[in-house]
């Protein structure tokens, strides 16, 4: 089992939070990004190798920057890394991408809004971003990533997106809100990549918002966590209707911000999903299993705060992490925040392996494709580094 106690433990960034980390397939190196959520800064991206010693640290810029880094992410191979986030408080966004190696850049571009994700294929030949409405594909030609694709979804802001493994395929996010009754409608679209190029699928519009997609190593199912606490499945083979919608019947359910999935090498389709419970402050985490045009509740469990983007899923479905914790008073100047844990479940039965808390909320937590180790990190500015 992978252990409860940390076997390394770094603040590289003087107590600024971590808001995204990532790992690669073997757990050889670990990537994040610093960031504020409310104030400016001088932000970087850092790789650590799995036993604790940086690797490298690269500013995303030579000036002071707003909210920094916002998400992370690296190739299952372990050689290539992006990092998306903001600069500017108008909203001047901002997309790199480094050699794992050394920290060479091979992409610095600025946008016109924050990323909000970026996915990169198994060999990292391909990067995915998006940011406000605008989702781009770039192509690694001669050692430095190209925009080879783009496009747009009017109306929509897009919020999470996912590559498949083998490169073949792509899901995106999308949510709108109406202001005149404070509802939310959602979009998921997909695309087939056909010579590098981005090849629409018939998008499925769903009556609440989307918050976060994942995908399949082989892009043929893909499914997304929703506002209302719910999560939706779908297949290669009719991309424009979801296979299922499962909420489960647990009061007060709210925002789903965690999401992930995988297929096992027995070809069973697991999801695994964070929520929110209303009121309360608290969340909880559920796993699915896809069979049959389905869904198949296997295990729910209880979290002690408002459930956070940090679940994650080994390929075999071993392992399930969570993380949570919450602004204690988002009406105040100051934004005070809850105490924050990272958990451990088995993802078979559900039981609790572990929980660790820490000072502050917690955001990414990720456990490694072969399901040995993982890396965590939390508001205080440390990341955590576990394993077998």
């Amino acid at each position: 089992m992978i252990s409860k106690e940390p076997s390394w433990t770094v603040s590289p960034s003087n107590k600024i939070q971590i808001n995204s980390v990532a790992i690669d397939a073997k757990g050889k190196y670990s990537i994040f990004g610093s960031s504020s959520e409310f104030d400016s800064g001088c932000f970087a991206v850092y790789c650590y190798n799995a036993e604790g010693k940086q690797c490298w640290q690269q500013p995303i810029s030579m000036e002071p920057s707003y909210q920094g880094v916002f998400w992370v992410a690296i190739s299952n191979d372990g050689c290539y890394a992006a990092a998306g986030g903001e600069l500017a408080k108008k909203g001047d966004g901002f997309l790199h991408a480094y050699s794992v190696e050394d920290g060479t850049s091979l992409l610095k571009v600025k946008l016109k809004a924050r990323v909000n994700q970026v996915s990169l294929s198994h060999d990292g030949q391909l990067l995915l971003a998006i940011f406000d409405d605008t989702v781009q594909l770039y192509q690694l030609k001669a050692g430095q990533y190209q925009m080879v694709s783009d496009t747009t979804f009017p109306g929509f802001s897009c919020n999470s997106c996912a590559l498949s493994d083998n490169g073949q395929h792509a899901v995106v996010s999308t949510i709108k809100y109406n202001d005149d009754d404070d509802t939310t409608t959602g979009k998921i679209a997909a695309f087939d990549i056909v010579s590098n190029k981005l090849k629409a699928l018939s998008p499925c519009i769903l009556p609440v918002g989307s918050m976060r997609v994942a995908i399949t190593d082989s892009g043929k199912n893909w499914g997304a966590s929703l506002h209302d606490g719910s999560c939706v499945a779908f297949s290669h083979g009719n991309p424009n209707t979801a296979l299922w919608q499962y909420k489960p019947d647990i009061d007060g359910l709210e925002l789903a911000y965690g999401f992930d999935m995988t297929q096992t090498s027995d070809e069973t389709i697991l999801l695994a999903v964070g929520a929110n419970k209303s009121g309360i402050k608290q969340g909880c985490v559920y796993l699915l299993e896809s069979a049959d045009s389905k869904a198949l509740l296997k295990w729910q469990a209880d979290l002690d705060y408002a459930a956070n983007p940090g679940i994650s899923l080994d390929k075999e479905g071993l392992y399930v992490t969570a993380t949570d914790g919450k602004p204690t008073d988002e009406n105040v100047k100051v934004v005070q925040e809850s105490p924050g844990h990272f958990y451990l479940f088995d993802g078979k039965t559900g039981t609790q392996q572990w929980k660790y808390k820490t000072t502050l909320m917690n955001w990414p937590m990720m456990i490694n494709y072969n399901g040995d180790k993982i890396i965590g990190a939390s508001d205080n500015g440390t990341a955590y580094f576990w394993e077998k």
